[in-house]
C-alpha cells in the first residue's frame, strides 16, 4: 500500500469541487486540520486517528459540538469518511478515525474523474508532439 500523495489529492478536480462546497467556518477548520494531519502523518493506511477533544481544541473551540457538526458536513459532502469504533477512550468517548474516500486516493482510481495535469506532464506531452512532424 502506498502513501497518499497529498499533491495529487489537491490537484483532483473532484476533490477541489467538494472543497468548494464546504460551508461554515467549523467545517473549513476541520478540513484544513485533517489535511495537515494527513500530510504529516506518514501513515500508509489513510487513517487519521482523532481525539475529539484534541480536534476541538485545534479548531479553536471549547466543546465538541462544532466538531460533530463539521464532521457531519464533511462526511455528507463525500470529502472525508468517518469510521467510529466500538472502543471507548479513557474518558468514555467513542474512538474513531477519518480517512479519504477511496475514489480520491490514487490517479488510477480516478479514471472517470478529471485530473489537472502537472506543468511538467503538459510540457513533456507538447515536446513529444512537436517531434512527431
Amino acid at each position: 500500500m502506498q502513501k497518499i500523495n497529498t499533491l495529487d489529492l489537491l490537484n483532483c478536480k473532484a476533490w477541489q469541487s467538494a472543497v468548494l462546497s464546504i460551508r461554515g467556518e467549523a467545517a473549513h477548520r476541520l478540513h484544513n486540520i485533517l489535511l495537515l494531519k494527513l500530510n504529516a502523518s506518514g501513515r500508509y493506511d489513510n487513517r487519521i486517528n482523532c481525539d475529539p477533544k484534541e480536534l476541538s481544541t485545534l479548531m479553536g473551540y471549547k466543546s465538541t459540538y462544532q466538531l460533530k457538526t463539521a464532521r457531519k458536513a464533511l462526511v455528507s459532502l463525500g470529502l472525508w469518511e468517518y469510521h467510529e469504533s466500538e472502543k471507548y477512550d479513557h474518558n468514555g468517548r467513542k474512538q474513531g478515525f477519518f480517512s479519504v474516500p477511496q475514489r480520491f486516493l490514487q490517479p488510477s482510481n480516478l479514471q472517470g474523474m478529471d485530473m489537472i495535469p502537472s506543468k511538467e506532464a503538459t510540457e513533456s506531452k507538447s515536446e513529444g508532439l512537436q517531434g512527431m512532424d
